[in-house]
């Protein structure tokens, strides 16, 4: 969900309504009043000259030398918004509120300030069917109460954008996928009928439909909300998997593998989801998933050696298990053994050579640390390619060994390829831009590294390309 985007409105007037202060003040030609208008004025022109934060600036500084200024409130409140000053925006956008009740846009505004700022229930009370982007406020709002982990209200949400627009599509597969997760049985007529849309090209929905019909023999519930759980997890859908699993973890508390998901998901949230990764791993210390998703929690929070420990366990019941050597692997490199990781990669590919991921992981690692690249690191991320000729990320993989190699001609072919399949991959577009760096081609670098900033911003991929950028030398 693109916020700042949501939150565009019409700054083109805001120079008309600087102009109308501007012409009010003119009637009070007190020296305060005469000072105002400079400052108003100054604003004006900033606006014009696209400084945005310098005219929120200066009209702060008017407001703060007359706070009973009414007029001023709009337009300050307005460039507050466009500049990320949302405390400030919305406080402005009270104080406009507060003498002038009845106005609309304001109220408006503020309900998609309090949005951005996670207050959800206070948006819904803002935002009303008046309001510009009113659909699509419901659409994002629903998402948003699920990523909040309130399956209810996005279910209740995404119906009333279901009622508020009865013929959309969007607004049908919205309150389809809304409802299989909080009703699984209930959603089939709705996942039905959206797969009459001859646009629709999404395997999300057959997925869905399968999931449901073939859990819903089991006894327990909680066990079609997992189902369905799953499926969001394989399409990345993070806010509608996490209403899903919170379902099924609150209708049966022993659900390992629910809670499993549930953390994992949470982490794709940025969220915290250690507690209910450590709940899986306590109701089945011996589950692969909960071992691995718990072990991976503790690997990104480094404490490798903990994770080592619990995978050593694992390792007694499930000895030819090649995912257990891998994830060793991925732990003993984060704890600089790479001798030992490197063997534990080694050995996941032994035990299946016919699976891409494990060549894929030890490429990965091979690359990521430079550890005998062309020995080791490369040769795998062939063998890769080879098994999942359309992976993105194998394909990517191969052409940054190549990179890094030197053969940038070869990295050229395979990066093109990458992008091909997957144009929104983050680190793709970082190894685009380093090797138009290498290649002298600064301008193209630089649009390739903003690229995978704007797709990753708080990914290590996304900040990586942003100091690279930072420190591009300009043309």
């Amino acid at each position: 969900m693109d916020v700042k985007r949501s939150l565009q409105i019409p700054w083109a007037g805001v120079a008309t309504v600087l102009l109308l202060v501007l012409l009010f003040l003119l009637f009070a030609p007190s020296p305060q009043a005469v000072h105002i208008e400079e400052l108003t004025e100054r604003a004006r022109r900033e606006v014009e000259s696209g400084d945005t934060l310098a005219a929120y600036q200066t009209l702060q500084e008017a407001l703060d030398l007359n706070p009973d200024q009414q007029t001023l409130y709009l337009s300050t409140a307005e460039l507050a918004l466009q500049t990320g000053q949302l405390d400030a925006a919305a406080n402005l956008f009270e104080a406009v509120l507060q003498y002038e009740p009845d106005n609309h846009y304001a109220r408006c505004l503020l309900g998609r300030v309090q949005f951005a700022q996670g207050q959800l229930d206070e948006a819904r009370r803002n935002v009303s069917s008046g309001c510009s982007g009113f659909n699509t406020f419901l659409k994002e709002l629903a998402l948003a109460y699920a990523a909040a982990g309130q399956p209810d209200r996005a279910l209740a949400t995404a119906e009333e954008y279901f009622q508020h627009a009865p013929g959309d599509r969007d607004a049908l597969e919205q309150a389809a996928l809304h409802t299989a997760a909080v009703a699984p049985q209930d959603a089939l007529p709705l996942l039905r009928a959206a797969l009459q849309d001859p646009d629709l090209s999404n395997d999300l929905f057959p997925a869905l439909i399968r999931a449901i019909e073939d859990a819903r023999l089991q006894e327990n519930p909680a066990m079609v909300y997992a189902a369905v759980g799953q499926v969001f997890v394989r399409f990345q859908c993070w806010p509608l998997a996490r209403s899903a699993l919170q379902m099924a973890v609150d209708a049966d508390a022993e659900f390992s593998a629910a809670y499993a998901y549930l953390g994992f998901v949470l982490e794709q949230l940025q969220e915290d989801g250690y507690e209910a990764l450590q709940r899986a791993y306590e109701l089945e210390p011996d589950s692969l998933i909960a071992v691995l998703f718990l072990t991976d929690n503790l690997i990104q929070n480094q404490r490798a050696l903990d994770a080592l420990s619990l995978l050593e366990n694992l390792l007694e019941t499930q000895p030819a298990n090649p995912a257990v050597y891998a994830q060793i692997g991925a732990a003993s490199a984060a704890s600089g053994d790479f001798p030992t990781a490197k063997s534990a990669y080694l050995q996941a590919v032994e035990l299946a050579p016919g699976e891409s991921t494990f060549w894929l992981a030890l490429a990965q690692f091979s690359l990521h640390y430079e550890v005998e690249v062309a020995e080791v690191g490369l040769p795998a991320a062939r063998n890769a390619v080879i098994l999942s000729p359309e992976d993105a990320s194998a394909l990517d993989t191969l052409g940054y060994a190549h990179l890094l190699l030197g053969n940038t001609d070869i990295a050229a072919r395979f990066l093109q390829q990458a992008l091909a399949a997957s144009p929104e991959r983050a680190e793709t577009w970082l190894h685009q831009g380093l090797l138009l760096q290498l290649q002298g081609d600064t301008h193209q670098a630089a649009l390739a590294l903003a690229e995978a900033a704007a797709l990753d911003p708080a990914g290590s991929a996304g900040q990586r390309a942003a100091r690279m950028l930072e420190n591009l030398p300009q043309e």
